[in-house]
C-alpha cells in the first residue's frame, strides 16, 4: 500500500480512482503512471497538471521519467539545421 498523501479535491479524486476500480488516489495514481508512462495522460485522467502529478508520484516513492515531449520541426524529424 503506498503512503498517504494529502490531495486537494479529495472527494472528486477519490471518486475518480474507485470509478477506475482502485481503492485509493494513491494506488490509482502509480498504477495508472505505471500503465501510461506519462504524467500528462495521468493528468487528464484525474484533473490534475503534468508537474502535479510528477510530484505526487515522487512524494509516494515511485520513480518518474522524465518530462519528454515533442517539438514540432524538431531535428530529428529530418528537419535541415539551416531552416
Amino acid at each position: 500500500m503506498p503512503k498517504m498523501r494529502a490531495f486537494r479535491f479529495k472527494e472528486e479524486r477519490t471518486q475518480i480512482a474507485i470509478s477506475l476500480g482502485y481503492d485509493s488516489i494513491q494506488e490509482a495514481l502509480i498504477a495508472e503512471y505505471r500503465k501510461l508512462k506519462s504524467a500528462r495522460k495521468v493528468g487528464v485522467l484525474f484533473g490534475m497538471t503534468s508537474n502535479g502529478v510528477r510530484f505526487a508520484i515522487k512524494a509516494l516513492g515511485e520513480k518518474t521519467n522524465g518530462p519528454g515531449g515533442y517539438r514540432k520541426g524538431d531535428i530529428r524529424l529530418g528537419r535541415p539545421k539551416g531552416s
